[in-house]
């Protein structure tokens, strides 16, 4: 804004001295031209007429204009005493404009852009010095103005109107405006020339007018004659958005005439098909916006591509929004284009517009918006292309052709979803990359080692991302960049050594966790930048450095203090320093009662100017106390003590009157009144359990005092808050552990510490074996002996998790009996040469000791029979026999009936479904529901000593096992019958048995008993369906359901537990409803894939079951054998359609190969049983009549189904 007063007395003296020179008198401009009062009266006039008092911005006063020319205006400026320029933009006029206006006659500027005017534009012809009028985005109406035409000094005329509302200014154009011969710019969108020959043949006579904006105009053929020929100088115009502008065969009217000079044309939304014979003429043409046309037929475009052929300059041509599909075969024929955007084309298909590989002088490629995830191998073909814009698009993972780009220097994959870099990232062509755009995806660190070969980086953003850790030291070679934003992100300290970055001018590394002193080299004056933000990190501590001027600076929400930020000189372009985080460090302040207390701060007690101090005690955050006012250099405050200060919290606050808009509070510090009674006894006992040391301290106080807080201190960083914790330690050596007690006296408070040192080496063996020895009684001459052992505690699979929080003896894991095991003497019987009845076949015994059955330890007696399994419903899951073969049921429809049997398999190696009974949860061990499902791994304990535990398991599948229900019988007594059951024990830790790799060396939190014990642990999880299944009761192979697929459509199975390298059969029936497609085939007919997963979700191998037996009714057994590749593996079916839409699948099994498998299906009604599959997965089929008796039986063979037996009852009346 220029000041009314403002004289520039240098500048006139000399245009005096050069008129004397020259002409030998002086001559001077004219003043107050416009009379004081005159101009006056039109300001007020204007500030009446559009609502003064409400402007939301660039407000002026009554008193203001009143005491105009003495007082400025916003906006107005005044040369030689009068107004030359009202420039009022985007303060909220409303209203209309007063004609008044008309009386400024040395107004040489006058803009009102975006505001809300309206009414009719006044007349302004008196305004003969107007050069710029700009009403843009108002909402004026009526006629464009003739009188508008008489301004002739006009260089720029701007008419366009809101492009969101109905209000318009209307045409013709006035052929008045012919006059304007100085008009350089017009601009006339958003309003309606839809009118016959609103561009009038006049119009063609402004020989100076250089741009021509009519986007929205409504225009139709006939509203241009001849009005646009002849515009020698015209360089740009806008036609688009006039949808109606084209010939009824979907040409674009053939106006484009002599315009020799025109470069950049805009013809977007207007619906043509063709491209007019005049295109020929415009030789210059640089530039075409053709966007939002719809070019889904290639057809269309490729008839346009037949046109600009001829034009020998065009190097640019929009595409974006267009429905594109594909380019067509002739595009390459645009031998001289360099730019195109194809953005914003979410149909486009990689094979159609592979085309693009042919273009001879593609220099930027913009194909951003497009829901791209793959690329067209032939851009490795653009040996000219240099930039490649593929932000917003679905890239994931980066094409590889991107790597094969021989020339590419600018590569933008911004907003793509990216989870990973490529390994090839900075190899083969990529080194040649200098601006690199990654922001806004998911890209974690590490970065790929090879990235450290993008040594020619001037431009690199990877702003919020996952980037969580530091950065990899081989940052320090990318000593070309200008520009680094890594902001949002989790990256940490240290920062790579960038001090040789000596052209680095913007760095953005707001929003992540760096700590520490902020590098010198980012403020440095020798390094020439612009911008550093450094906000919202943990920097708390500030080199000494002398910025350049020229720098903004953004320091806000770290740790820095006063001391920190009066280092900043000179004055910075800008500089932002608050808030900053609490600062100084937390303290534990011990006081005795009746004594004083100095609190200190520690920070800002020297900084030039003083700094401020203000103590406050806090109470909630909003009621604190302040125990002084803000004091220069108060960074001491002295206190009297008594027994009602303990647990007081202090805190201060700092101000410093060069920096007013930032107040620093220091961090609490709390307060211990002490009484200075001691404990009569202070120590700790540490106890190494294997990979653990247990603490237990030993205190002991006089009178009635009693302990309040433990806090432990273990010499490596661990701490812990229990009173007798445990610790595990991750090497050998000797720890200076701390046990720190808080305790009361009464009403007094003590507090002390005990540090003591504490050995721990790894054990090298397990001696655990050798701690037990049993003695037995001995009988002679025993004939025959059996056992059979029991317990009442055991881990059960409960579907209602709710029950595992129930005392264990509501639950069923106590106090019920169930039968455990059978077990049998085996020693060879007395044998005399010649035989003895009285002596012969017998044998001497030592009597059985059901406390040590588990452990294996008496000789001789042997396990015939163990249940290993109960249900929650106290039905045997699975047994042992004396071989260790396993035999295993399955319960379904509620728990409550078998639905599979089989032997030679464990109870989770096994799972068999028919669809019957899902219930949104899992059906014999297969998970097909939407509900999660608790899921159980059993593992036995082959022998625990009080906290330790030797259990049959691999580390493998117990590493990540946090916690485990142990049920355990104690061995230490004959008559000692104790069992004991805890759930959720802790694991402190476990390590691998040294001399069985099948066993693992466990320690618990909570010992079941002192002693030795054996038992079991079972580990909890839930799984949780990720797809419901489509059940369809109108189709199955035995019962009433099936499962139907359409599509391909995976289930996880995370109840299944199968051992590596071994064989298992998986067997289902499948039927399709396509007669075209059958007999199925295998290979293209349904089929299922097994596929192993590890923990990770990473695929280990994949097993396909295409075998595909016979019709019988429709149904075709598949069935398939697998082994499984490794241990602790997820398996996940995926059933596939093949070529039909829709498959039907039932009565899937699976089981271990090497066993025998029969399963069993039921009537959802009345429980009956309604078939029996067999070891082949074969069914027999029964049939009863209406009361319930069984009349029929078939049974499923390879020939059909064949009965089996029929009985007819006939009844006789009498």
């Amino acid at each position: 804004m220029m000041n009314s007063n403002q004289r520039h007395t240098p500048s006139f003296l000399f245009s005096i001295c050069l008129v004397i020179f020259t002409t030998g008198f002086i001559t001077a401009s004219a003043q107050n031209l416009v009379p004081d009062n005159i101009e006056k009266a039109a300001l007020l006039a204007l500030y009446n007429s559009t609502d003064g008092e409400n402007w939301t911005s660039n407000q002026w006063t009554l008193g203001q204009i009143n005491s105009y020319p003495d007082s400025a205006l916003f906006g107005v400026e005044v040369s030689n005493g009068d107004i030359t320029s009202i420039n009022l933009t985007f303060s909220g006029l409303s209203g209309t404009l007063p004609a008044a206006l008309n009386d400024l006659q040395e107004l040489v500027h006058l803009s009102f852009r975006n505001n809300a005017l309206s009414g009719a534009i006044p007349d302004l012809s008196a305004l003969k010095k107007l050069e710029v009028l700009d009403f843009y985005f108002n909402d004026f109406s009526g006629a464009i103005p003739a009188t508008l035409g008489s301004l002739s000094a006009l260089r720029t005329l701007n008419l366009t109107s809101r492009s969101n509302t109905a209000v318009k200014l209307t045409g013709p154009i006035p052929t008045q405006f012919s006059g304007l011969t100085n008009l350089e710019s017009l601009y006339l969108s958003y309003n309606d020339l839809g009118q016959p020959e609103a561009i009038p043949a006049s119009f063609s006579g402004l020989n100076s007018l250089r741009v021509l904006e009519l986007t929205n105009c409504g225009l139709v053929p006939l509203s241009v004659s001849t009005g646009l020929s002849g515009l020698a100088s015209l360089l740009n115009l806008g036609l688009g958005q006039n949808p109606s502008f084209v010939l009824p065969d979907g040409t674009l009217p053939d106006v484009l005439v002599n315009l020799p000079s025109l470069r950049n044309l805009t013809l977007t939304q207007n619906g043509f098909n063709k491209l007019p014979a005049s295109f020929d003429l415009l030789l210059n043409l640089d530039y075409l916006h053709l966007g939002s046309t719809n070019y889904a037929d290639t057809s269309r475009l490729a008839s346009v591509v037949d046109t600009l052929r001829n034009s020998p300059k065009l190097k640019t041509l929009l595409l974006t929004n267009c429905n594109l599909s594909g380019l067509p075969s002739n595009f390459p024929q645009l031998t001289k284009l360099e730019n195109l955007y194809i953005g914003n084309n979410n149909n486009l298909q990689t094979a159609q517009w592979e085309v693009i590989g042919q273009m001879p002088a593609l220099t930027n490629l913009y194909a951003n918006s497009c829901s791209l995830s793959e690329l067209p191998a032939t851009l490795a073909d653009l040996t000219t292309l240099r930039g490649l814009y593929l932000q917003l698009n679905q890239l994931n993972p980066v094409p590889d052709v991107i790597r094969d780009i021989p020339a590419l220097t600018h590569l933008n994959l911004s907003y793509n979803g990216i989870t990973g870099l490529p390994s090839w990232t900075g190899t083969g062509n990529t080194p040649s990359w200098q601006f690199l755009y990654l922001n806004n995806n998911q890209i974690p660190l590490p970065l790929p080692s090879n990235f450290a070969g993008l040594t020619n980086l001037r431009y690199l953003n990877m702003s919020r991302n996952n980037l969580d850790g530091t950065l990899p030291s081989y940052f320090s070679g990318f000593s070309s960049i200008y520009y680094l934003d890594l902001s949002h992100n989790q990256l940490d300290s240290p920062l790579p050594d960038l001090s040789g970055w000596n052209v680095l001018s913007s760095v953005y590394l707001q929003h992540n966790e760096f700590t520490g002193d902020l590098p010198g080299y980012l403020s440095n004056v020798s390094i020439t930048k612009s911008v550093v933000d450094i906000s919202h990190n943990h920097f708390e501590g500030f080199p000494a450095y002398n910025a350049s001027s020229s720098l903004s600076l953004y320091l806000d929400n770290n740790k820095f203090n006063f001391s920190d930020i009066v280092r900043q000189t000179p004055a910075l372009r800008a500089f932002r320093y608050a808030p900053q985080d609490s600062i100084d460090t937390e303290k534990q302040l011990k006081a005795f009662d009746g004594g004083t207390l100095t609190l200190t701060a520690h920070v800002d007690t020297a900084t030039t100017p003083q700094s401020s101090f203000q103590w406050f005690k806090y109470v909630d955050g909003i009621n604190d106390i302040s125990l002084t006012s803000a004091v220069p250099g108060g960074y001491r405050h002295t206190i009297n003590v008594t027994s009602a200060d303990d647990g007081s919290i202090y805190y201060y606050k700092i101000t410093n009157t060069s920096y007013p808009v930032l107040t620093l509070q220091g961090r609490r510090q709390y307060l211990t009144v002490l009484c200075g009674i001691l404990p009569d006894q202070l120590d700790f006992n540490a106890q190494r359990y294997l990979c653990a040391i247990k603490f237990t301290p030993l205190v002991s106080y006089p009178g009635r005092c009693r302990t309040l807080s433990w806090s432990w201190d273990f010499g490596d960083t661990g701490t812990s808050a229990y009173e007798s914790p445990w610790h595990v330690y991750a090497a050998d050596g000797t720890y200076d552990v701390s046990m720190r007690i808080r305790y009361t006296c009464g009403s007094c408070i003590g507090d002390t510490t005990l540090v003591k040192p504490v050995s721990f080496s790894l054990p090298q063996e397990l001696l655990m074996d050798s701690l037990l020895s049993v003695t037995t009684d001995v009988r002679e001459r025993v004939v025959a002996v059996t056992s059979t052992t029991f317990s009442d505690a055991w881990p059960l699979q409960f579907e209602n998790t709710g029950l595992d929080n129930l005392s264990s003896y509501q639950n069923g894991t106590n106090g019920v009996w169930r039968n455990e095991g059978v077990h049998v003497y085996d020693v060879p019987r007395t044998l005399s040469s010649s035989t003895r009845i009285d002596k012969d076949g017998v044998f001497t015994l030592e009597h059985f000791n059901w406390q040590m059955a588990e452990a294996d330890l008496i000789p001789d007696w042997i396990k015939a029979n163990t249940m290993t399994e109960y249900s929650a419903f106290s039905y045997e899951l699975e047994n042992k026999d004396v071989l260790g073969i396993n035999s295993a049921a399955l319960y379904d429809y509620g728990g409550h009936l078998p639905s599979a049997n089989g032997v030679n398999m464990r109870n989770n190696e096994m799972a068999f479904t028919g669809f019957e009974f899902l219930d949104n949860k899992a059906s014999g061990n297969w998970l097909f529901g939407n509900q999660s499902v608790p899921a159980y791994d059993f593992f036995a304990i082959r022998m625990g000593w009080n906290y330790m535990a030797v259990v049959e398991a691999r580390m493998s599948e117990l590493v990540e096992v946090e916690k485990g229900d142990v049920s355990a019988r104690h061995l230490m007594g004959f008559f000692n019958k104790r069992m004991n059951y805890i759930g959720n024990n802790d694991i402190i830790c476990m390590e691998e048995h040294p001399t069985d790799p099948d066993l693992t060396l466990v320690v618990f939190r909570r010992a079941p008993f002192e002693g030795l014990w054996t038992g079991r642990l079972r580990v909890r999880n839930n799984v949780t369906p990720v797809i419901s299944p489509d059940i369809d009761n109108t189709m199955a192979h035995t019962g009433r359901s099936s499962l139907r697929v359409t599509g391909d459509k995976s289930f996880k199975q995370e109840l299944l537990q199968l051992d590596s390298g071994k064989t298992y059969m998986l067997s289902t029936w499948v039927s399709i409803n396509e007669a075209s497609l059958t007999p199925l085939v295998p290979g293209s007919g349904p089929g299922i894939d097994v596929i192993f997963k590890d923990k990770d979700d990473v695929v280990l191998s994949t097993a396909s079951l295409t075998s595909i037996g016979r019709s019988i009714e429709s149904w075709y057994q598949l069935k398939g054998i697998f082994a499984v590749p490794a241990r602790n593996v997820i398996v996940e079916l995926k059933f596939k359609t093949g070529n039909a839409t829709t498959a039907w699948f039932d009565d899937l099994r699976l089981h271990p190969n090497k066993g025998n498998m029969k399963s069993y299906v039921y009537d959802l009604e009345d429980y009956r049983l309604q078939a029996v599959l067999d070891e082949e997965n074969f069914a027999s089929f029964f049939y009863y009549d209406v009361e319930g008796n069984l009349y029929l039986t078939k049974k499923e063979t390879e020939e059909g189904i064949k009965t089996i037996s029929q009985n007819v009852s006939y009844i006789r009346e009498r």
